[in-house]
């Protein structure tokens, strides 16, 4: 495609890759420029608009479709949380993840000052570090606050961050007050990402008829990240 500005400017085999508030921005023979909108011939500059029209409604449209999801996944869980207990509790578990969880809370936790120093590539267990937090918070704040970790844990469930390219990842906790939430930044050659069966799965879209599953609830991964502290 070639483009001609009113300067008489033209630009050979010019492709759109992004539009912008001020005009679209090209990749050409000569490079990448951006060419505001005053500079395009009335033609070449009503037929972008169009386009960039179309994709600005397209992604309030995806942005609509997250929030009703996220509305609705939050209705759901606050559904959840007035759900009474129950007088009679299920049976324990009997698999060998849910037996260690178990156990981890409720084995005491060493003070801080008492466990060995941190290795490098170290996976810390998410119930052990929520168990520090809870009974030593000011050893375990200086033992791991600003730390980078590799914290291991299985996922209970997920929570989008509003108008972010953001997804809070729950991980199972020994206690229902405390929690290790691990923020995930997805990349930006993902156009959205959302979860699916309920919650259980967050799949990313690379591509308008793609689906990219990313991470379920109830997989054990072990995430590193700098850990911020009990907030």
């Amino acid at each position: 495609m070639k483009i001609t500005t009113h300067g008489g400017r033209v630009y050979k085999n010019a492709e759109v890759i992004r539009f912008e508030a001020d005009g679209p921005v090209i990749k050409h023979d000569g490079g990448t420029n951006q060419i505001a909108w005053k500079e395009l011939l009335p033609a070449a500059r009503q037929r972008f608009q169009a386009e960039a029209r179309k994709l600005k409604e397209k992604e309030i449209q995806r942005l609509k479709q997250d929030l009703a999801r996220a509305e609705a996944e939050a209705a759901r869980l606050k559904q959840d949380e007035g759900t009474p207990e129950r007088k009679n509790p299920p049976q324990a578990e009997t698999s060998a993840g849910s037996t260690t969880r178990r156990a981890a809370a409720e084995a005491p936790a060493k003070p801080a000052a008492e466990l060995p120093p941190l290795k490098p590539d170290e996976a810390v267990d998410a119930a052990g570090l929520v168990q520090q937090f809870k009974t030593d918070p000011s050893g375990a704040d200086q033992r791991y606050r600003k730390r980078i970790l590799r914290v291991k844990g299985v996922i209970q469930r997920f929570e989008p961050r509003m108008f972010v390219r953001k997804y809070d990842v729950i991980l199972e906790s020994p206690d229902r007050f405390v929690r290790v939430v691990a923020v995930f930044d997805y990349p930006n050659d993902y156009k959205t990402v959302y979860t699916t069966q309920r919650g259980q799965t967050l799949v990313g879209k690379p591509a308008e008829n793609k689906e990219t599953p990313l991470m379920r609830a109830g997989e054990t991964i072990v995430l590193p990240g700098q850990v911020q502290g009990r907030a």
